[in-house]
């Protein structure tokens, strides 16, 4: 948009991109679904449909995000 505002086309790009990162990053950390979700605080179920590109509360995203943030861990090991 020539104003610079996101376009809802622009953030639903994001947001699969997101989709895909989390993904990728927990496979790539050796993490299961249930690790993630101790790990970023949010439910199994939560973490599945966002994987699938399901619809999920701002929170699971915003949580995501987070955990895209920190510094990788191996499985088991202590936050």
């Amino acid at each position: 948009m020539a104003d610079g505002l996101t376009t809802y086309t622009e953030v639903l790009e994001v947001l699969d991109n997101l989709r895909v990162a989390v993904r990728e990053a927990r496979r790539r950390d050796g993490l299961s679904l249930r690790d993630l979700s101790d790990r970023a605080g949010i439910g199994f179920n939560s973490i599945l449909r966002f994987e699938r590109g399901e619809d999920v509360r701002l929170f699971t995203a915003v949580a995501l995000i987070k955990w895209l943030a920190e510094p990788p861990r191996p499985p088991g090991a202590a936050p």
